[in-house]
């Protein structure tokens, strides 16, 4: 009970708004700024029954939208959104400000919503509430929530009926709202939010699929926890193997090393022979390779400056021979020599003529690029001046009588603003009074600056009889007023006529702006005189152009003929010109070539002649052969003398070297027996030592992991009693849960039968438009009986369903307000009604539109519920 109290107190949120005062909620108007189609537009809305019947198009489900946006607000657009949501449906096209205010009244006192939306996002929306005429927060962000008690998917279900098929279900909020009249409860206490909050908790505790769940962790972490605890205690009763092992490791080691040490010193003795005898066996073989290689040369071998003289003249005639080849006179050569001699027989063009034609050849090019870059490239200044008055330039007639019009027209003008000054001085005023004043003083000033003799006394007469002339302008100027009224019209329609005179002139031309006719006339005058001036310049280019073609002319034809006493034909001049270069440069170097080529074979002859004789006699002198490769030879002959040489110093440096050896370290006696393999030793021993650290390490691990018993343990134990305690929590929120729904099932029952009770009273005004036994669930899904069989209303038409959903509605409305009746907005909802049914829906609506105000639309006149006449469409 205590709990109970404590609820009411504190869950009058929702009902505030509409829960106090009495009477009905109803819409009293709405300004569309801009939505959808709609712009610009008030509708005001009846007491009772508001019909706007329109064709399709007109905008009637854009003003029901309209209604529930002002209460609701727009959801944002999402990028990938497949949905045409309705902030992109009811965007205007046109832009401007998109939304608008409504005006409803609501316990008594008169709120206005003013909103207005962004393109895509609700950040971009204003929201401003008016209670009587004041700005107001009472209603918060959420005005649909505060006013009606409702979500938008439940204000859709209950108070907006639209033209699409509805599912005749409740949602969360309406049976939370329910409740709240039920048992005076608020929705954030409902059964819906405990149970859920008590699922979410006991799904924390234990998950009804999948693994994701504290007990399930807690019972993985108690399995691990003794998993590691039987490998700590298996590792605890493996440290006294491990230390025997170290022991057994650490005596194999030290025999070793001592069994090492004593085959060192037998190897080194077994070595040192060893290396005695390789001595030995090195001069025996050098010295049967040095007999080997005298007996191939019975009369010796040539010396080394023998051989150095012969490789010098093997070098220095394969050079004579390379000079030959490379130096030679080749049958291509003679044959250009012979073109270009026929070429030349006129003569060779000297360095001058060669100047000189590259002299005109540049005074060609340079006549061609002034040719071809003076052309005259009109700019787009030029070619709109062009099209403006070529053929068809203003005669000074023209031009005389358009100045003489500007005249006037300046004349008119400064006159005109003379006197709108002079009229708005209609009042006299001590200005003239102070004039008069300072222009005596200007004149008694001249009057004595003049007896003196000073010019400067006639500049002060001159300004005080204009001050004079003009104070009495301006006296009787005031007096004047009314004179200077009636002759304003005059001077404007003066003004008008020099105006047309000068646009006469300019408007064919397309000089006419917003500046007046004197700024065209001058624009005009400046255009015509840079036309006239960049036609005389294009008249004087076009003679200078001439000219050049001429003097070009003559200069090509000079060159060509220059060209062609050599053979030269060709029409790019600079291509003659190159090659007559090339050819003069040419002829010169094979004529150098020929005379050096010639030198050159005549003394490399010579050269190769005499060295083949000094070669030949030094192979005669040692009795041998020549084999053909000389180079070849001699080289074989020169590493044959000096492989005796070494070999000779080899045997006697070995046979020393050995001896040394022997008597140094002392060998008299030879050992018998093999050399130990000391890398084996060395690698067993290293095998052992690895062996001791991996076992050192796996003691140091194990007494580290053995540390942690003790701990674990511990751990193990609290686990357990975790669990334990997840185990309580969980039985305690099931159970909870239980008594809650078993609750909920018996509160609900108490709100269905009323509302299946009003559901049937308003159906059965609709007479036989179900024909059926209909039943109700807790969330007011219909069954109906047919055949002895209960079905769900999908079996239904889709007027029989309209109809429900009708009845529905209202019995949920009658039973969510108790007091302040909402107002109902009607999209186009019998569509699907027959003309029978139609009539007895338009009765009803009729006779509930006496108690609450109905909003309603249609798209023709069958579908009207006004009686005995055709609704003209005003709201």
């Amino acid at each position: 009970m205590g709990r109970r109290t404590k609820a009411r107190s504190d869950c009058h949120g929702l009902k505030s708004a509409f829960g106090q005062g009495g009477g009905r909620m109803k819409l009293l108007s709405c300004y569309i700024e801009n939505y959808g189609k709609i712009s610009g537009e008030t509708f005001t809305f009846n007491d009772g029954l508001t019909q706007l019947c329109k064709e399709n198009g007109f905008g009637k489900t854009t003003l029901a939208s309209f209604i529930k946006a002002m209460f609701y607000g727009l959801p944002s657009s999402r990028v990938n959104a497949k949905d045409f949501d309705d902030r992109q449906h009811f965007y205007p096209f046109n832009g401007g400000k998109f939304g608008g205010n409504l005006t409803f009244e609501m316990s008594g006192k008169t709120y206005k919503i003013e909103r207005f939306f962004g393109k895509k996002s609700e950040k971009d929306d204003e929201l401003k509430v008016y209670e009587n005429g004041r700005e107001t927060l009472t209603l918060g962000t959420e005005i649909g929530r505060v006013v009606f008690g409702l979500d938008e998917p439940s204000f859709s279900r209950t108070v907006f009926i639209g033209a699409d098929e509805q599912e005749i279900v409740s949602t969360g909020v309406i049976s939370a709202k329910l409740n709240n009249f039920v048992d005076d409860t608020d929705d954030e206490r409902g059964f819906e939010r405990a149970l859920d909050v008590l699922d979410k908790a006991k799904k924390r505790l234990k998950a009804s699929r999948g693994n994701n769940d504290l007990s399930t962790r807690q019972k993985d972490k108690i399995f691990d926890l003794n998993t590691e605890i039987k490998n700590l205690e298996k590792i605890s009763e493996s440290l006294g193997e491990l230390y025997t092992e170290r022991e057994r490791l650490r005596t194999d080691i030290s025999a070793l090393e001592e069994r090492e040490k004593k085959a060192n010193v037998e190897n080194l003795l077994l070595q040192k022979w060893e290396t005695y005898d390789g001595y030995l066996a090195a001069a025996s073989e050098d010295n049967a390779r040095l007999t080997q290689l005298k007996s191939a040369y019975p009369l010796g071998l040539p010396q080394k400056s023998e051989t150095d003289d012969v490789f010098a003249r093997l070098e220095e005639s394969v050079a004579a021979k390379s000079r030959m080849e490379t130096q030679a006179f080749s049958a291509e050569k003679s044959a250009r020599l012979q073109t270009l001699d026929r070429a030349f027989s006129r003569g060779v063009p000297s360095e001058e003529t060669l100047i000189r034609l590259q002299s005109d050849i540049r005074e060609i090019h340079t006549l061609d690029v002034e040719l071809n870059g003076d052309t005259q490239q009109k700019t787009a200044r030029d070619e709109t001046l062009c099209r403006t008055f070529e053929n068809r330039e203003p005669t000074d007639e023209q031009l005389k009588k358009a100045r003489a019009g500007l005249e006037r027209y300046r004349n008119a003008d400064l006159q005109l603003q003379h006197a709108m000054q002079e009229k708005t001085t209609e009042k006299k005023s001590k200005a003239p009074l102070i004039a008069v004043a300072i222009a005596a003083l200007f004149l008694v000033l001249g009057g004595v600056v003049l007896a003196l003799g000073k010019l400067l006394g006639i500049a002060f007469l001159i300004a005080g009889v204009a001050g004079l002339v003009l104070a009495l302008a301006g006296y009787l100027k005031g007096n004047n007023g009314k004179a200077v009224q009636d002759s304003t019209a005059q001077m404007k329609a003066d003004r008008e006529l020099a105006t047309d005179a000068v646009r006469e002139l300019l408007i064919p031309y397309g000089y006419y702006s917003a500046n007046g006719v004197a700024y065209d006339f001058a624009v005009f005058e400046k255009d015509l005189e840079e036309y006239r001036t960049h036609k005389a310049a294009y008249a004087q280019t076009a003679l200078e152009m001439e000219g050049k073609r001429a003097k070009r002319s003559a200069r090509v034809a000079e060159v060509k003929n220059a060209f062609a006493l050599y053979g030269l034909h060709g029409e790019n001049l600079q291509e003659n010109y190159t090659s007559l270069c090339a050819a003069v440069r040419e002829y010169a170097t094979l004529k150098k070539e020929y005379a050096q080529a010639k030198q050159t074979t005549e003394f490399a002859e010579k050269t190769l002649k005499e060295n083949a004789a000094a070669i030949l006699a030094v192979l005669q002198k040692y009795g041998l052969e020549t084999d053909g490769d000389l180079s070849a030879q001699f080289k074989r002959l020169e590493r044959a003398r000096d492989e005796i040489l070494r070999l000779e110093t080899s045997v006697k440096t070995a046979k020393e070297r050995a001896e040394n050896y022997r008597l140094k370290n002392g060998l008299t006696e030879r050992v018998t027996g093999e050399k130990t393999d000391i890398e084996t030793l060395l690698k067993h021993v290293s095998e052992l030592r690895s062996a001791l650290a991996m076992t050192d390490r796996r003691i140091t691990e194990a007494e580290r992991q053995v540390e942690r018993l003790p701990d674990t343990y511990n751990e193990l134990t609290t686990a357990e009693e975790t669990l334990e305690e997840y185990r309580k929590k969980y039985a305690l929120y099931d159970n909870t849960m239980k008594m809650l729904a078993q609750a909920e099932a018996n509160l609900q029952n108490r709100y269905v039968a009323p509302i299946k009770e009003r559901f049937l009273a308003y159906s059965s005004a609709l007479e036989r438009a179900l024909g059926e036994k209909v039943s109700m669930d807790k969330d007011f899904r219909l069954r109906f009986e047919r055949g002895g069989e209960e079905r769900v209303d999908k079996h239904l038409s889709a007027g029989q369903k309209s109809l429900c959903g009708l009845c529905l509605r209202l019995a949920l409305i009658d039973n969510m307000y108790e007091s302040q009746q909402p107002f109902i907005v009607m999209d186009d909802p019998f569509l699907a009604l027959d003309k029978v049914h139609m009539e007895s829906t338009a009765i009803l609506l009729r006779e509930l539109a006496k108690k609450r105000q109905i909003i309603y639309f249609c798209c023709h006149e069958s579908r009207s519920v006004v009686e005995n006449e055709k609704s003209d469409g005003t709201v």
